[in-house]
């Protein structure tokens, strides 16, 4: 077994025990569980789709009951009796000028509203817990990387040093290494400071705690940027344009509502009553009847009401066109950055290979004394510089695509 195997071996082993391996799986279904917006959007959503099924209460009837003891005398001089009540009524409405349509409609809107901040806090929530994962696991390889390149200055310094010691490097050369080392030294301990940071942040996400200096499993799903033409397509499905359109809907069943008080109401209702001095009362009487409630006139409140619904829902309209129109620039802006950064990892991982080759190359002729040291300084600062970036492009790589992601709606979240 190889040293990188027996590494591996004792992480896994040690992670095991102490509980500090994160995977990503486990990340997703612990955020889908314990994060603090999520959890409300589902309740906000729950509570919508409840409010939806009562606005149907109007089509059906409504029955109540009542029993009741009177005491007292019948007249004056009279001796006091007691007599029981029992009733029994119901009311159906058989029509109310379309406003019991107008509520349900009302609250269906409501309801999609509500679907619609769903699938935009999941999208959301999936672009931070992406984002804190990215950036966790680059703070660890930056961590990592700040310490090779501790150990390359310092390798650096001890090779300057020597030919300096021999004559054949001026102390200038000399002081430049020692301060190179002091200034990876800073960029160790700015990395480590980044790494609590981030786990912090990864930990809000997730909705709980997590172990100290966690060892990450796995990585967030990648996929390829789709083309434009995918773009006209997408905007109907995004949370704000669903937003608007579920409010558009929402205006016009108010509309419907405001323009009910124009109409009449017909309602049935039925009851029956029992009265009597012995309990369970007798004498039982019963009615049924029809009532017919014509508006005449409330002082303008219809005809104003019903002018402020009919403006509010020309604005709904107008916002929902503006959100198609703002939607496709919203979409090509984060598709555009998304397939930079793709291409961006390319390249910087193209230029990441090249300068270790030349910075083996450049080190050997330095030391035989075939380059000078400012030619070699260059080199290492090259290497260090494009190593940083590779590191750098991984991660926006993975924030890119949550964005995306993100601005149609889409993440880890079912």
């Amino acid at each position: 077994m190889n040293r990188i195997s027996i590494r591996f071996f004792l992480i896994l082993l040690f992670s095991a025990k102490a509980g500090l391996a994160l995977t990503w799986e486990k990340c997703v279904e612990t955020a889908s569980t314990n994060n603090p917006e999520l959890r409300a959007a589902k309740d906000t959503l729950r509570a919508a789709e409840l409010t939806e099924r009562a606005a149907f209460n109007g089509f059906f009837p409504t029955v109540s009951a009542s029993l009741g003891l009177d005491h007292g005398p019948a007249a004056a001089g009279a001796a006091t009796t007691s007599t029981y009540t029992a009733s029994l009524n119901a009311k159906q409405n058989l029509f109310s000028g379309f406003a019991d349509t107008g509520a349900v409609r009302r609250a269906a809107a409501q309801n999609k509203v509500a679907q619609s901040n769903m699938k935009a806090v999941r999208a959301r929530v999936s672009y931070d817990l992406k984002s804190a994962f990215a950036g966790v696991n680059f703070s660890n390889k930056s961590n990592s990387l700040s310490q090779e390149i501790v150990l390359r200055r310092e390798a650096n310094l001890k090779l300057v040093d020597l030919r300096f010691q021999s004559g054949r490097e001026n102390k200038g050369s000399l002081l430049l290494s020692r301060a190179y080392l002091e200034q990876a030294k800073l960029d160790f301990l700015q990395a480590t400071n980044t790494r609590e940071t981030q786990k912090a942040a990864l930990g809000r996400v997730l909705g709980e705690e997590i172990p100290e200096n966690p060892e990450l499993v796995g990585v967030p799903p990648q996929s390829e940027p789709p083309d434009l033409a995918v773009i006209e397509k997408l905007v109907p499905e995004t949370p704000d344009y669903l937003k608007l359109a579920a409010q558009e809907e929402s205006a016009d069943a108010d509309f419907v509502l405001a323009r009910a008080g124009y109409f009449p109401t017909l309602n049935l209702t039925g009851a029956t009553t029992n009265a009597d001095t012995n309990f369970f009362p007798g004498n039982n009487r019963w009615s049924i009847g029809v009532a017919l409630v014509i508006p005449l006139f409330n002082g303008g409140r219809d005809y104003y009401g019903a002018r402020s619904a009919a403006a509010s829902h020309r604005a709904a309209t107008l916002a929902r066109e503006n959100a198609m129109r703002a939607g496709r620039t919203n979409l090509r802006d984060a598709l555009a950055k998304f397939r930079e950064a793709v291409q961006k990892l390319k390249v910087d991982h193209t230029f990441a290979d090249a300068t270790i080759a030349r910075s083996k190359i450049a080190r050997e002729k330095y030391n035989n004394g075939l380059l000078s040291f400012e030619d070699w300084d260059v080199i290492e600062n090259d290497l260090i510089l494009r190593q940083r970036a590779y590191l750098q492009s991984e991660r926006e790589r993975i924030v890119a695509e949550a964005a995306w992601e993100q601005a149609i709606g889409q993440g880890v979240f079912k």
